[in-house]
């Protein structure tokens, strides 16, 4: 595989990314009737409760691939067992609304990641308004009747764009605000990602330390930890995107192959999520600007004989205004 083709992937994987990002305003700019079903999800984010196990499903080259997830969820807490002999099996993250802990065991190592509690609305808006361009004209939002998911009868909200292919699709339980079916399409419809609940228990009784991790035994690392030593192992030095309350860094990646090398973080911020990557080497920026289809802004630079790119659906000044932020931390 070329140097062009290995960042080809990881843009590819890295814009998903984006899309699948969550925001914590409520959806709007669509035609269509208010619905109350939506309103739910926003309205019981903080109480509701469940215990279930949903089969996760998104679109490879090989077809789809899934896995399933153990989900233990309390308000603002939530608990996700990976299980099924994936590539994830026996990992764990959870969730106590100011901090996220992910446990993997084979690496015997709990990774601590800022909160997710903007994101535990799974992106009602961000992930949809991102997927527009506003050339395209106004999108529309329905709601029908959507039968039973895992025994619970549902709600079907259903986004859609002016020219009528499919945004999203959402099947959500009205009554307690939860979603329990989800489907992401592409620019052409078709069902890139979708999760579907098996199986629910709603108001189950939870222990008091089921959104906690034991330490002992494993290594307890940081982001900007891990950071360092993705950046070390590639011999490049570790530029980041500031911290702040407003982007955080919630990713850190690496390949490291003869033809190439690159460094990969992805930041979760007011905006949107943001892709940074540190090349050894030159970017070819007409394939970037290609790769990002018009939707997403790419903005590219050179720095201490490194090629950078950033990646995110912000207008070109507020991107390169991120960019100049650039710097190895103090």
């Amino acid at each position: 595989m070329t140097r062009y083709r290995c960042l080809a992937a990881l843009l590819i994987v890295s814009l998903l990314t984006v899309t699948a990002a969550a925001q914590r305003e409520r959806v709007r700019g669509f035609d269509g009737p208010p619905s109350k079903a939506l309103a739910a999800v926003f309205e019981k984010a903080g109480t509701v409760s469940y215990a279930g196990v949903r089969k996760v499903e998104f679109r490879s080259r090989d077809g789809f691939r899934s896995l399933n997830e153990r989900i233990l969820r309390q308000g603002w807490k939530m608990r996700i067992e990976y299980q099924g002999g994936s590539a994830f099996d026996g990992q764990v993250i959870v969730e106590d609304g100011r901090t996220r802990l992910h446990l993997i065991p084979k690496l015997k190592q709990i990774r601590k990641l800022p909160s997710r509690r903007d994101e535990i609305l799974f992106g009602l808006s961000g992930s949809v308004m991102r997927s527009l361009d506003p050339e395209d004209g106004r999108p529309t939002m329905s709601e029908v009747n959507g039968g039973k998911i895992a025994g619970v009868g549902c709600q079907l909200i259903h986004f859609k764009r002016a020219n009528g292919t499919s945004i999203q699709k959402m099947w959500i339980d009205q009554r307690r605000g939860a979603i329990l079916k989800r489907e992401i399409m592409d620019s052409r419809g078709r069902v890139s990602a979708r999760y579907t609940f098996q199986r629910i228990k709603f108001d189950p009784e939870i222990e008091a330390n089921t959104f906690g991790l034991k330490t002992e035994g494993v290594e307890v690392v940081t982001m900007d930890q891990l950071l360092a030593r993705a950046a070390k192992s590639l011999k490049m030095r570790p530029y980041r995107l500031p911290e702040s309350r407003s982007c955080r860094l919630v990713f850190v990646s690496k390949r490291d192959t003869e033809e190439f090398r690159s460094l990969i973080q992805v930041y979760s911020c007011d905006e949107g999520r943001m892709t940074l990557f540190q090349v050894d080497g030159d970017l070819n920026r007409e394939a970037l600007h290609k790769l990002a289809r018009g939707r997403y802004l790419v903005h590219s630079w050179k720095k201490s004989g490194r090629s950078f790119a950033l990646i995110g659906r912000l207008d070109e000044k507020e991107l390169k205004e991120y960019a100049g932020k650039v710097a190895v931390k103090a």
